[in-house]
């Protein structure tokens, strides 16, 4: 006789005393690598009773459960639609958050806020969160850089990519005296007096400045927290960085079905002996394949291979699943080690004071932006505005949408372009002036059923693109019409870019380089004095 706390003690949970669960035997039975209880008939009631209860309060995966009878085949419980749509619209669990006793409300009138996230931690949508509903300015290390080193080399650097060689041939010429000197210059010349800082930078370049490598950012920090005082350190860390990052990029091999741009450079990159173990291993694998199919097969160069992947049908027998995430994994894990190294000192500097607000992510979480909302509501701050609009762009015409349920205003835009002919940048200002004297503060559904690309090149920014493979509007909809039901509740795949007032849905398979384009264009339009003036 076992009881149920059996199953239940290696996911770290407790089975309440008072429940009596005796006549419950458990067996552990290991099917296709997963532990699967099987429960007798006399206790399954009892268990599925209290099973989702624990889940729900644990944050824990329903354990999958089989009821064995004597002389039956084991059965399985039938999920109908219905119950997938109650479980995807119960609330999630509550994010565990961490608050430091030195974080209190100041007097200050300045609210500067230092923010950590490494890769996978939804950093971006709590940043623009932050600027769109609290009205913060956000600050990172890339604007200061890009705009404002230059100048410092007095050196005619006029890209991106310029300012990256010249950090890359002289790694001491970023100082994190400089750096804090420059934020703390912008926040003097601002009028505004809420302040997202991003410290640690995404790309590698300025990752590997000997200003990131030192071990202490003490006096740099002291120095500027005399002229700014720091409300608190905002921490998001992901409880398992490495298994999430993994299913990210399982499953975006899984959608291309080919190795990335990202996979050949690091290909390119392997040293001789490693180099020479993977062309061993792939030779090895390219003799077992033309023993079976008589047949000889291209030279065993990976990049011969990679190429040769999606027209020959007999390379469907080696794992690529396997071999290409394993590689792509490895990037990650060395982002990871340089994001921990960069944000240790700086967040060694507040938990010596105890001004760190710390959020813990099991995996990708949707109720994160929620949470921080909640924090600095709880802190005093008040919002700007209680609802962003929702500009949903599709090329297709039969999307199945309940436009009365989500409060959508469905628009063409060949009949509010003057013209067939119109290109893109003349086609996004028209639909700016549309949304801004007609549409404004109502959700639009954009047909985008003439549009041409290209003219628009991509501006100089940060332009944060979140992927949902599968989505429900209510996600992204709040003001609904709650009073009814909606005829049908289609899970579709949008890319999500959100501004200080719009969030933009482009339904797939709308391309995502236009996306973009779009999206920068329309904001470009909507913060210059002449768009001001029109409103």
């Amino acid at each position: 006789m076992r009881l149920i706390y059996k199953i239940l003690k290696p996911s770290g949970l407790s089975v309440p005393y008072s429940l009596s669960l005796a006549s419950v035997t458990i067996f552990k039975s290991f099917r296709r690598g997963r532990r699967e209880p099987r429960l007798s008939l006399e206790g399954f009631c009892r268990f599925c009773d209290i099973l989702p209860v624990l889940s729900r309060r644990h944050a824990m995966r329903p354990i999958p459960a089989r009821v064995v009878c004597m002389g039956c085949t084991p059965s399985t419980a039938r999920v109908t639609q219905t119950d997938v749509l109650v479980d995807r619209f119960a609330p999630p669990p509550p994010i565990p958050v961490a608050i430091g006793a030195g974080v209190r409300q100041h007097h200050h009138p300045l609210s500067i806020v230092f923010i950590f996230g490494g890769p996978g931690s939804q950093k971006g949508l709590v940043i623009e969160e932050l600027t769109a509903r609290f009205d913060f300015i956000s600050i990172s290390v890339e604007d200061i850089v890009f705009n404002y080193l230059p100048s410092k080399v007095s050196n005619a650097v006029e890209s991106i990519g310029e300012i990256q060689d010249m950090l890359r041939r002289d790694s001491g010429i970023l100082t994190m005296d400089w750096i804090m000197s420059m934020i703390s210059a912008k926040i003097s010349t601002s009028m505004n007096q809420r302040f997202v800082i991003d410290i640690v930078p995404t790309l590698a370049t300025i990752l590997r400045s000997e200003s990131y490598r030192t071990k202490t950012h003490d006096r740099s920090m002291e120095n500027f927290e005399r002229r700014h005082p720091i409300m608190f350190a905002l921490e998001l860390a992901v409880s398992d960085e490495v298994a999430l990052l993994s299913a990210k990029n399982e499953g975006k091999e899984n959608e291309s079905g080919k190795v990335s741009t990202e996979m050949s450079q690091i290909m390119k990159g392997i040293d001789e002996i490693d180099k020479g173990r993977l062309e061993a291993a792939i030779s090895g694998h390219r003799e077992v394949l033309e023993a079976s199919n008589g047949a000889s097969l291209p030279s065993h160069n990976p990049e011969v291979l990679t190429q040769a992947k999606p027209q020959r049908r007999h390379f469907e027998l080696f794992d690529w699943s396997r071999f290409v995430p394993f590689e792509t994994l490895k990037l990650e894990e060395r982002r990871l080690d340089q994001y921990h190294q960069c944000s240790e000192s700086f967040l060694k500097y507040f938990a010596r004071t105890k001004r760190v607000v710390k959020l813990t992510l099991f995996g990708p979480v949707s109720n994160l932006v929620t949470t921080v909302r909640d924090i600095l509501v709880d802190f005093g701050f008040t919002t700007v505005r209680n609802n962003q609009q929702i500009l949903v762009f599709s090329s297709e015409h039969d999307q199945d949408l309940d436009l009365e349920y989500y409060k959508l205003r469905k628009v063409q835009m060949r009949e509010i372009s003057k013209s067939s002919s119109d290109s893109l940048a003349t086609q996004v200002a028209t639909l700016q002036r549309y949304v801004t004297s007609h549409a404004q503060g109502t959700n639009l559904l954009i047909i985008m059923d003439n549009v041409k690309d290209g003219e628009i090149s991509k501006s100089r920014g940060i332009n944060f693109m979140e992927r949902k493979r599968e989505a429900y509007l209510d996600e992204f909809i709040t003001d609904k019409k709650h009073e009814k039901q909606p005829k049908s509740r289609s899970r579709v795949s949008v890319n999500c870019i959100s501004s200080t007032s719009q969030v933009f849905l482009f339904i797939e398979p709308f391309p995502t380089d236009l996306a973009q384009k779009i999206s920068q264009h329309y904001n470009k339009l909507r913060d210059s004095p002449a768009a001001t003036r029109d409103s």
